[in-house]
């Protein structure tokens, strides 16, 4: 790239009006990851051509990776308005609509992406992953595998394949195909072995099945490739408590909050391995700490009940179950009577 540059500057003294020189060498700087100098560059080009679509494709792209996803849609509203067809700037502006949160507007644009280019394999991607957080798991499950029918097969490290197998995956495990979920995380950790996100998905599948050796062993495989990984660390917890190994739990659920701490679920964890272990004042700290940050979460309601109840506090925990049933209401015929029955003790003691 560097030659490439000095053949640009080169052309430029020649040619200083050259916008096609500017624009080659906004994308030399922008295969160097100098997006400052790329942007420079595009902005000379439209200058002096403001018809080039193609510069503010580019300058759409530079400003999406530089986190202005809108700055980024204004160039390829501009593209797309000298070059309808333009499948690139549809696609990237989807990415763009993506990450400000506009799943709609994505979908709409990858629509629009297959429609001029149906081989497009990251658009189906990316449409697979703007339905899956819509919490269309069909739709996304279709697009992943219409993915995989486009990517060329290259039988040596592949990530972008190996992220969509892993997509498909996590997709498989939230609609309950365990072992179709395991699967696909086999196929993309042997496309990409070293990836500790892929063996972090693998070991929740495995812990879903009740394989809690083979779950703790991709954990351990992901923590050791990446140390920051916070659910990770989280689902080791639960696994090692699920063993038994309420220690070894709480250490995990101690790294997880360390990591991360809003996140509920690890003092959801660690409260109830407290609990295990008889340490009731620091259940009840974490269950304090999990509705403070969520308060709708019904299970940390019951289990602070649950302790507040071998704490002698019957008042306070009828009012967490209480509170749970109106989370929950499937929790009724569970604490119904029991709640009825804590009520006419409570009563005969005022």
């Amino acid at each position: 790239m560097e030659r490439a540059i000095v053949d640009f500057n080169l052309a430029l003294t020649f040619d200083p009006r050259s916008a096609e020189a500017y624009y080659n060498r906004g994308l030399a700087h922008s295969a160097k990851g100098d997006l400052d100098r790329a942007t420079a560059d595009y902005d000379r080009a439209i200058k002096l051509n403001p018809r080039f679509a193609h510069v503010y494709s580019n300058r759409g792209l530079a400003r999406l990776n530089q986190g202005d996803p809108v700055g980024a849609i204004a160039d390829f509203d501009h593209c797309l308005k000298l070059n309808a067809r333009h499948a690139d700037s549809y696609y990237n502006r989807g990415l763009a609509w993506q990450n400000i949160g506009n799943l709609d507007k994505a979908i709409n644009d990858y629509n629009k992406t297959i429609e001029i280019n149906p081989r497009y394999a990251e658009a189906y991607v990316n449409r697979g992953l703007a339905y899956r957080a819509r919490g269309d798991l069909d739709g996304a499950m279709d697009d992943f595998n219409k993915a995989l029918a486009t990517f060329p097969i290259v039988p040596t490290i592949n990530p972008r394949l190996a992220a969509v197998y892993n997509n498909r995956g996590v997709v498989r495990r939230t609609k309950g195909d365990l072992a179709g979920a395991i699967a696909d995380f086999d196929r993309a950790i042997a496309l990409v072995p070293h990836d500790a996100k892929f063996k972090s998905n693998r070991g929740s599948a495995r812990y879903a099945m009740k394989d809690l050796d083979g779950a703790i062993a991709d954990f351990d495989q992901a923590l050791a490739l990446e140390t920051s990984l916070a659910e990770t660390y989280n689902n080791r917890g639960l696994a090692r408590h699920a063993k038994g190994d309420l220690s070894g739990a709480i250490a995990d659920f101690d790294r997880a909050i360390e990591l991360a701490p809003g996140l509920a679920d690890a003092y959801h964890g660690r409260g109830i391995a407290r609990y295990g272990k008889n340490d009731l004042d620091g259940a009840i700290a974490d269950f304090d700490r999990v509705i403070a940050i969520d308060p709708q979460q019904a299970d940390a309601y019951v289990n602070r009940g649950l302790v507040r109840l071998l704490q002698g506090k019957e008042a306070e925990a009828l009012l967490d179950f209480e509170q749970c049933l109106k989370l929950n209401k499937d929790l009724k015929p569970m604490f119904d009577e029991q709640i009825k029955e804590m009520k006419r003790r409570l009563a005969t003691r005022r």
